[in-house]
């Protein structure tokens, strides 16, 4: 019960922060109502449901500055922009904090540019989520795309690219498959053949594969730089 509360006021807030940055950016009026502070007993109840979420967003803020940080200081760029998702995330699920919070945090960490990774696009498949962000990237005229990976390198993921798209690895997946295996094991199994340094099965390395196929599929003039990501997530 308090998982569903949490994530129904999740997408109150979110819905009342798009409604009031809305009518702020039409200049129009709009009414509104004021809630009274909360008390020390809402406070501590807050805390006593929520502190995981709490202490795992911040977690996982930390990781993610860590990561634009060292996004930052590996090449030399004129300009480093970012995409990012708004007040809602990849899962679907509203993110914790909200998007100015995160922004704000990517500007502090030597971002110069951040751009809104819409609802549409953050919230779908990781092929469509990434291959929207490498999109804006490249229109926006970037010559590089840095991304997170499980320690693989960018000669790998090619390499991966390669094999996952040929037809024939469809068919060493249907062996495994009948042979009563779930889809994820017969993949990473039909994958495994062809000794590649690169796991296909992690949240990270799932998403660098769709960067890399939308970076062809677009013909993207873009250098991909990994970077290896030193926290879960």
């Amino acid at each position: 019960l308090g998982v569903t509360i949490a994530a129904v006021s999740r997408c109150c807030l979110g819905k009342c922060e798009t409604v009031a940055g809305y009518i702020e950016d039409m200049k129009v009026p709009g009414i509104y109502r004021v809630h009274d502070k909360p008390n020390k007993e809402k406070l501590q109840n807050f805390w006593y449901y929520h502190k995981f979420q709490v202490l795992g967003t911040l977690v996982i803020l930390l990781f993610a500055v860590m990561t634009i940080s060292e996004c930052a200081m590996k090449k030399e760029n004129d300009i480093v922009v970012a995409v990012m998702s708004g007040n809602f995330v990849q899962r679907g699920e509203p993110a914790i904090l909200p998007k100015e919070t995160r922004v704000k945090a990517a500007l502090e960490s030597g971002i110069d540019i951040v751009l809104e990774l819409p609802f549409v696009y953050a919230s779908a498949s990781a092929e469509f989520f990434a291959f929207n962000a490498v999109k804006i990237l490249s229109d926006f005229g970037c010559d590089k795309i840095a991304f997170g990976t499980e320690n693989t390198s960018v000669e790998s993921l090619y390499r991966a690219v390669d094999i996952l798209t040929q037809e024939d690895f469809n068919n060493e997946i249907k062996k495994h498959f009948d042979n009563g295996v779930n889809f994820p094991v017969a993949r990473q199994m039909a994958f495994d053949q062809f000794n590649i340094d690169c796991d296909i099965s992690t949240p990270n390395n799932i998403l660098a594969i769709e960067y890399i196929k939308a970076i062809r599929k677009l013909n993207a003039k873009v250098e991909p730089i990994t970077v290896n990501r030193k926290g879960a997530g």
